[in-house]
């Protein structure tokens, strides 16, 4: 379709929606067309809407994005000038709208304005080396790579996306033959662009139609696809040299694959690319993750055949957390024309979101677009208030708990297993020990690896947070703990009872409270020293708690 016929198709689209496009640029990549489109204030967030509904309307062929700017976005009015006041001006609005259009990354879903992470690992993901990057949902991982994917191709690289939830439903046999033919698939594109027609690509054609022809089949055995590794590889080493380029190849949401198949995945994959200037990114949530068995040896070594790269902002330094996660949401509030967070946002709301997000950063955004719309529900409210972020927390129990069980899917009996976790741990701080945070022994855990695995399940998948992961006891010279955080969701709102010991962030200090009680005085502390001190008198959850769920 020429760009002519295209913007006249797109402006129909969006008039049939009820938007009207001020003017419109059109900008052809390989394999994408960008739709840049500029629409006025008050047809912002119904664009946002209408935008990712056309796109989904296009066949994958036509590698459409549209990206939907203000028509005079420097003209944007500060919230608390805007028809309607804080969190009832049309700025929130937008600003929801925006958050809810945009709060999840793709590959053709970029983020909105990429936020270096607090350890700049753009730079890493970006070298030649293979790597698995590690996070919770949330927590960024889709974004990195997104980001690096954009960088290798501005520097002439050759990309590969595959996102497994599509192939989830997929034989381990199929799902490595699917990602080879995709590896194939964008280098034989390379080369017909630069209209190159030498033997290798010949060969990379041939190898294409056989993995095509292997997935076409009814049945297939696990040796039929493995025979193709040694040819494949072949075929990408020399399309590479012939090239002059590498390939990245960017494989999002590894996690979906049962673990059991995980490394045998991971095995085959690198057998592809083994001494070729390829090198695969896999993104995946660790706990959930198997990357390598020793016997026999199969997948991928950390420190020999690939880095780790997390990604998990956790809460022990909360203060540095808060920085990064406003960050993020002042990019998206600038988007939506404030200039302030302090426009929409008490500072102790704030404070809260990075506790209740547990420093995920999705969930700090889904968390505040939530606090707007709960804060709009009072006629008189001009702020989000930390009560606001309470209940939206508490209202996030039951998606969290659904995510749970999506998550763990892919393994049998892990779902209900983690859900039993989560009841035993919830018992022992909340009626047992009226507390929120709580220790693990460091001898424990390697006593009961089985049982502290269960336990970690629980926080890849947000419902616990890491406060420190070595605190040295007082009286016991070489005994260490981690200390955790059970997850806002889980006891605030209407779950908030009488006496509960909590943690809270008050400007540049930590705090814990006891919950509707004046007889206890709140503790702080600033220094690392004092933060310690309170850190000590966590009580001790022994891993036993969790043994009959391992059996």
């Amino acid at each position: 379709m020429g760009t002519s016929a295209l913007e006249q198709e797109l402006r129909q689209a969006f008039s049939r929606r009820g938007v009207v496009i001020a003017s419109m640029e059109l900008r052809s990549y390989p394999g994408e067309i960008n739709a840049i489109i500029f629409v006025d204030d008050g047809s912002y967030a119904r664009a946002l809407e209408a935008a990712e509904d056309i796109e989904v309307s296009y066949d994958d062929e036509e590698g459409l994005l549209i990206i939907v700017r203000r028509a005079r976005a420097h003209d944007a009015v500060p919230a608390d000038q805007a028809e309607g006041r804080g969190v009832h001006s049309k700025v929130a609005n937008d600003l929801v709208s925006l958050i809810s259009a945009r709060n999840r990354v793709s590959e053709v879903q970029p983020s909105l304005s990429y936020v270096k992470d607090l350890t700049a690992n753009i730079t890493t993901v970006t070298a030649a080396r293979h790597h698995l990057i590690f996070g919770r949902r949330g927590a960024g991982k889709s974004t990195l790579m997104v980001e690096a994917k954009r960088i290798a191709e501005e520097r002439g690289d050759v990309t590969a996306w595959i996102n497994l939830q599509t192939l989830r439903r997929e034989e381990f046999s199929r799902i490595f033959l699917r990602v080879a033919r995709a590896m194939i698939e964008e280098l034989l594109a390379r080369a017909s662009q630069e209209r190159i027609s030498a033997r290798p690509v010949t060969e990379l054609g041939a190898v294409y139609e056989r993995l095509g022809a292997l997935i076409a089949k009814d049945e297939l055995s696990p040796d039929e696809a493995s025979r193709l590794i040694p040819d494949v590889q072949h075929a990408i080493k020399r399309a590479l040299e012939l090239l002059g380029v590498q390939l990245f190849v960017f494989v999002d949401d590894f996690y979906y694959v049962p673990r059991a198949d995980q490394p045998e995945l991971l095995d085959v994959l690198h057998g592809c690319v083994r001494d070729c200037k390829a090198w695969l990114k896999i993104a995946s949530i660790r706990h959930l993750t198997r990357w390598f068995t020793s016997n026999p040896p199969r997948g991928l070594q950390t420190g020999q055949d690939a880095d780790i790269i997390d990604l998990d902002v956790t809460l022990e330094d909360p203060l540095k957390a808060r920085g990064f996660l406003t960050d993020i949401l002042f990019q998206y509030a600038t988007e939506a024309g404030s200039r302030h967070l302090s426009s929409l946002f008490r500072a102790e709301a704030l404070n809260r979101l990075v506790l209740a997000s547990g420093g995920v950063p999705r969930d700090f955004l889904v968390l505040a677009a939530a606090g707007i719309s709960k804060a709009r529900t009072r006629e008189k409210a001009r702020l989000v208030g930390v009560q606001d972020i309470n209940q939206v927390a508490g209202d996030a129990a039951d998606a969290k708990i659904q995510e749970l069980e999506e998550d763990l899917a892919a393994n049998a009996g892990a779902s209900s297993q983690a859900l039993d976790a989560l009841t035993m741990l919830r018992t022992f701080c909340l009626t047992d020990k009226s507390t929120t945070f709580y220790a693990v022994d460091f001898r424990d855990k390697e006593t009961h690896p089985k049982e502290y695995a269960v336990f970690t399940d629980l926080q890849d998948l947000r419902l616990v947070h890491l406060i420190h992961r070595a605190v040295s006891s007082a009286h016991d010279a070489g005994q260490k703990t981690e200390v955790f955080i059970l997850d806002l969701s889980q006891y605030t709102g209407s779950r908030l009872k009488q006496g509960l010991r909590v943690f809270d962030l008050e400007e540049d200090a930590i705090v814990v409270k006891t919950t509707r009680s004046s007889k206890t005085k709140d503790r702080r502390a600033k220094s690392s020293r004092e933060v310690l001190t309170l850190l000590r008198t966590a009580p001790v959850l022994e891993l036993e708690t969790f043994t009959g769920l391992t059996s």
